[in-house]
């Protein structure tokens, strides 16, 4: 965990932002010595294929026969629709 004054975050705020999104370090913002703010960094994202790929192994893990067919035909309607 890292602590910087409010001005030190103020001045810094786009390397800050830079070092949450690529460090994941939390940061603590101080005023007058005094813990004001967490900054913390954010859910991790997934891109569209690792989205689909999840769909995919989730239609194939369905244990209802009907729920599989479903699942794999909206996966070919997605990509039918690129």
């Amino acid at each position: 965990m890292k602590a910087l004054t409010a001005t030190q975050v103020a001045r810094q705020f786009s390397r800050v932002l830079d070092s949450l999104e690529q460090g994941g370090e939390e940061v603590v913002v101080l005023r007058n010595n005094q813990p004001v703010a967490r900054l913390v960094p954010g859910a991790a994202r997934m891109t569209v294929l690792e989205a689909l790929a999840d769909l995919e192994y989730g239609a194939f893990r369905a244990s209802d026969p009907g729920q599989r067919h479903r699942r794999l035909s909206a996966l070919a309607g997605l990509s039918r629709a690129r």
